[in-house]
């Protein structure tokens, strides 16, 4: 993911000319949120990958095709999870969305203990 594709499309904020500044928090967000094909690499996301020692911790190519297979190695427990999901909730998470939400999981329950 690319940030400087963000920084230089956005040239205005609230009608004031600035320099605007993505971060990979906040890139990984907005693809997630509209297209679902990326993890958010937020805090909790990333300590995740390091509890389950899953590099790299930045989004890149070859980190989300890692994230792909381990999804795809793991799909019949992403697929109990995301049928429950469906039951209780009524709602259909893309692949990645689900990945982001096992990561985040961990680290949250790393961080209560």
């Amino acid at each position: 993911m690319d940030k400087r594709v963000v920084c230089r499309n956005i040239r205005t904020v609230n009608g004031v000319v600035r320099e605007v500044n993505a971060t990979d928090t906040l890139v990984t967000k907005i693809v997630l949120g509209t297209l679902g094909c990326i993890p958010a690499y937020d805090s909790y996301f990333i300590d995740g990958l390091r509890i389950k020692g899953i590099r790299p911790f930045v989004p890149t190519l070859s980190g989300v095709k890692k994230l792909v297979s381990f999804y795809a190695e793991n799909i019949d427990q992403f697929d109990v999870i995301s049928s429950e999901i469906i039951k209780s909730r009524r709602i259909i998470y893309p692949p990645m969305k689900l990945v982001d939400m096992y990561f985040w999981q961990i680290s949250y329950d790393e961080d209560q203990k």
